[in-house]
């Protein structure tokens, strides 16, 4: 064959087989030589899709939506810690059949990036009139509407749901000050009854947890989540707000009324995937808990110095609001339409918003609840939080409930591609072992029985989280003689790496099927005494004629030196390699 191409700075090829050659079987040999890395044909494809980004201009700022581990105004990030919007978008940009109403204390009407043609009127019940403009520095419900909303323009910023219809309901004064609670009431009763869909509240009375703290909003939040909807309910979401300080050991509480069990509640993890120092825990002993996180700022200020707000979104445009006009290009836009300085729990609740109104804009038959369980079944577990640290709630961790938000997981799951791919552990459990330890998360062991959620494409091990079998008897060696199987280290014990794909089982299945000891031959066959016996990876699944998924193992066995031979131990599920190790250690038979 021909090279028809050699890159200098490594040993990369095209080669040109000869005429009337098949290119994918002479790629295939090329494959088998040792000095070959990869060998494949040279394909050609009618064209590469990429995702979906928007073009807005200040959508690289937006780290909380595709984090590429940029450094944000506060400081470096992590790639992935965001919630997944570029590939969500590739999904659904939402639905004008889909509304989304904010209750805060404003919305900008005259917004650039905000069309008029997505805005339903809404009131102002604070102050008792239609007027919805806010004034001064009162931006905090334009920052929640832009977050769930703003259009895909080219300019400004990019809303999660641009396709949405969107509604404010004021409950703030002018003056900065809130609304009367009967005011909030009849704002709530209003929305809902006006159709909406989601409700996004980025405000609570947070000096207590109270769930029965202001009865008339209380029951208008049951009104809404029960009647909504034709019965099907409005997603309730509310921001569980910024009552701890982590730097100083204090993990706060969840006030009212994101502390009651009808509403969504998130708390907030920062650019690093870890919980944010102002996101309280969830509150077990008063069954008070959060439902997951949205990515928000790290910290404030007086928590960790150089620390602060630093999500980007739509302000009021001009002199008002968070930027009057700044030249600090990670705070905002000079001409005061966008500002860099939004953050806290009230940051991440309208981005479970927008998130939900996409999953509706999928499926408008689904219930409030089902909306919900989505959104808590398919967010990741990062953080390395235990998230079995709740009794009744496995999966969910304290601090950051079931997750960070993953948008694009929540999607596919609606679309019934299963994305969130299931490990189910159905090791039986006795006396020795029976947990599973995935990722070597030991705080989070999976039990028998239970299972774990994984997006697609993702890698992980598992391993057993104790010993599978004891060393009852230690002795000199044989040349021929059953023998019973002990793992001495149980770091390594049971070790399998599994990859989650597409057309795989939607359950997979951990059974081990040696959950006796498994006897099979060894045969020394240098005739030299000693050597060690471990039970270790690799494992594999297959699949039997009944449909059901297995573990089978292959045994690998080291000895001083030791060679092992094939024998056939199916009924247990595994057969040795032909292996040749040579490793010290103490031999353990039984």
């Amino acid at each position: 064959m021909d090279v028809i191409y050699r890159l200098k700075v490594e040993p990369f090829y095209l080669v040109k087989p000869r005429r009337g050659a098949d290119a994918l079987a002479v790629a295939n040999r090329l494959a088998l030589e040792s000095f070959v890395l990869f060998s494949h044909p040279n394909f050609y494809s009618d064209a590469l899709i990429p995702l979906y980004t928007p073009q807005d201009q200040y959508f690289y700022r937006q780290f909380n939506f595709h984090n590429t581990g940029q450094v944000t105004r506060r400081g470096p990030s992590t790639p992935g810690a965001d919630i997944r919007m570029v590939s969500a978008w590739d999904i659904s940009l939402g639905s004008s059949q889909i509304m989304v109403t904010v209750l805060d204390d404003g919305l900008d009407l005259n917004h650039e990036d905000i069309s008029s043609q997505k805005i339903i009127p809404g009131y102002d019940f604070a102050d008792d009139n239609a007027n919805v403009q806010p004034v001064d520095s009162n931006a905090h419900g334009t920052h929640c509407a832009g977050l769930i909303a703003a259009d895909h323009n080219n300019i400004g910023i990019a809303g999660i749901s641009p396709n949405s219809k969107l509604q404010m309901m004021k409950i703030a004064h002018d003056d900065g000050w809130w609304g009367s609670t009967y005011a909030v009431a009849r704002a709530i009763d209003s929305a809902w009854v006006q159709g909406a869909d989601v409700m996004s509240n980025s405000w609570g009375y947070l000096f207590s947890s109270d769930t029965n703290l202001v009865p008339a909003v209380r029951q208008a939040i049951i009104r809404a989540k029960t009647h909504g909807r034709n019965g099907k309910g409005t997603v309730v979401v509310f921001a569980a707000g910024n009552t701890a300080d982590r730097q100083v050991g204090k993990v706060g509480y969840i006030g009212f009324p994101a502390s009651m069990s009808q509403v969504i509640t998130v708390g907030a993890s920062d650019r690093n995937d870890e919980v944010s120092f102002y996101s309280p825990n969830s509150m077990p002993s008063y069954k008070i808990y959060l439902d997951l996180v949205a990515t928000s700022n790290r910290a404030y200020e007086h928590q960790i110095p150089g620390e602060g707000s630093e999500i980007w979104s739509t302000d009021i445009m001009g002199s008002d609001g968070y930027n009057a006009g700044t030249y600090d290009p990670q705070a905002g836009d000079p001409a005061g339409h966008y500002s860099g300085d939004f953050g806290g729990t009230s940051a991440a609740c309208p981005q479970v918003a927008g998130a939900a109104a996409l999953i509706l804009a999928l499926n408008p038959d689904l219930t409030a609840d089902e909306v919900r369980n989505v959104l808590n079944k398919t967010a990741d577990q990062v953080g390395g939080y235990n998230y079995r640290a709740i009794s009744g709630k496995p999966g969910a961790s304290l601090e950051m409930g079931y997750g960070r938000l993953n948008v694009y997981n929540a999607l596919k799951y609606v679309q019934g591609d299963q994305i969130a791919f299931q490990f189910m552990n159905r090791v039986q459990q006795s006396t020795n072992y029976g947990q599973l330890i995935v990722n070597q998360d030991i705080h989070n062991p999976v039990p028998s029985g239970d299972n774990r959620s994984f997006g697609y494409g993702t890698h992980h091990e598992v391993r057993t989280a104790e010993l599978p079998f004891i060393p009852n008897w230690q002795g000199g060696g044989k040349t021929e003689k059953h023998q019973r199987f002990y793992e001495i280290n149980s770091d390594y014990s049971l070790n399998h790496q599994f990859r989650a794909v597409s057309g795989e089982p939607y359950v997979h299945d951990a059974i081990f099927l040696a959950t006796r000891p498994a006897t099979i031959k060894n045969e020394l066959i240098s005739g030299r005494e000693g050597g060690i016996v471990d039970l270790r990876d690799p494992w594999h699944y297959y699949q039997t004629p009944d449909g059901s998924w297995h573990q089978s193992n292959e045994f690998i066995s080291h000895s001083s030196p030791f060679i092992m031979k094939n024998e056939n131990i199916s009924d247990y599920g595994g057969v040795f390699l032909n292996q040749d190790y040579t490793l010290p250690g103490n031999s353990y038979y039984s």
